[in-house]
């Protein structure tokens, strides 16, 4: 088993999923850093702008990243997530990922997300 880390959009998660599996590595549990590129607030901003077209980048984007963390992920694996790295999660799990644990913290997914 291994704890996987999924980032937000603004970093690569060095002030926040980086935090927490570079703790766990140190107490001797196996951790992956999945390292999705990071968006941007900015980036989203102008490109809602642009309305339809964007939605449909996120959602081609959102879906990459999703099957990205599926192929890393084996059976019993746990997901630790931060903003739209939640979003990633939650998508995966749709795919049909399966985890022994996830935990999200703030995370930019809908308050009515059933799991």
């Amino acid at each position: 088993m291994k704890i996987i880390g999924v980032n937000g959009i603004n970093s690569n998660g060095e002030g926040s999923t980086d935090v927490l599996l570079n703790h766990l590595a140190m107490q001797g549990l196996a951790t992956y850093d999945l390292g999705i590129p990071v968006t941007g607030f900015g980036r989203v901003i102008r490109e809602s702008i642009t309305g339809i077209f964007s939605r449909r980048w996120d959602d081609k984007r959102l879906e990459q990243d999703a099957r990205k963390l599926y192929v890393a992920t084996d059976p019993g694996d746990a997901v630790v997530a931060h903003s739209r790295g939640a979003a990633v999660v939650v998508r995966a799990m749709k795919q049909g990922a399966q985890f022994s644990n996830v935990y999200l913290f703030a995370p930019a997914i809908d308050r009515r997300t059933k799991f």
